[in-house]
Order: structure tokens, then sequence, then C-alpha cells
């Protein structure tokens, strides 16, 4: 009687073993396909960013030359002014845009903090403009 009793202790107890060992496969296997999944998400982020980056690039290449026609078209309309009321007599005035200001300040070693104070605009607009010129200046050299 003994005997059976053990016999069933240890059946019951390799049945309790395998359970558990087969929960155990079962949670890991749900915690790679999370992180898995999370994977996935942050590289479609990624990927995302990535696009409205090179949108934003677009779009401030775009601006620049606006800029620069319309400096351009401004400084005409004001050279004609002044040939006519001082006698054919030039004076050029060179206007440059907020991103070259960025530039140049950048250049000369002011933080990007530094920059926008004196510019009188933001932290963020004077770090993408920073970058943007990093990353063009990296794409243009390879």
């Amino acid at each position: 009687m003994t005997s059976i009793l053990i016999l069933v202790s240890f059946l019951l107890h390799m049945v309790s073993f395998t359970v558990i060992f087969q929960l155990y496969k079962r949670m890991n296997a749900n915690q790679q396909l999370d992180t898995s999944e999370i994977d996935a998400l942050l590289a479609e982020y990624i990927d995302e960013i990535k696009k409205e980056n090179i949108r934003l690039q677009q779009q401030l290449v775009t601006l620049n030359k606006r800029e620069n026609v319309e400096t351009n078209q401004i400084q005409l309309v004001e050279k004609e002014e002044q040939d006519d009321s001082y006698n054919n007599e030039q004076q050029d005035e060179i206007t440059t845009s907020l991103q070259a200001k960025i530039l140049q300040l950048h250049s000369q070693g002011y933080t990007a903090s530094e920059i926008a104070r004196q510019l009188n605009c933001g932290k963020t607009e004077v770090a993408l403009t920073i970058k943007f010129q990093q990353n063009a200046k990296l794409d243009s050299s390879k």
C-alpha cells in the first residue's frame, strides 16, 4: 500500500513539474513576442520620423529659396529706388536669413540657447537648423 502511495505521489510530482515547465516555456515565448512587437513599432516610428525630417528639410530648402528670391526682389526694388533718388549712386544691402545667422553664430561657438536668445527665436528651431546643416555636410561628403 505504501509503495502505491509513493508511486502515485511520484506520478503527481512528475505531472506538476511538466505543467510548470510548459507554463514557463509559454511565458518566455510571450515575452519574446512582446519584445519583437515593440521592436517593430519602434522601427516604424523611426521610419516615420526620418520621413518627416526629410520633408522638413525639403520645406526648409524651399523656404530658403523663396526667401532668397524675395530678398533679391526687394534688393532690386531698393536698388531701382536708390538709382532714382541718388542719381545712379548705388548702395547694396545684404539681408541674411535666420538660418544663415544661426549657422554664423554657431560657427563662432555660441550654444543653441545663446543663439535663440540673441536672435529671438526658439531653441528647437536653432537646434534643427544646425542639425540639418550638419546632415547636409555629411550627405555631401559621401
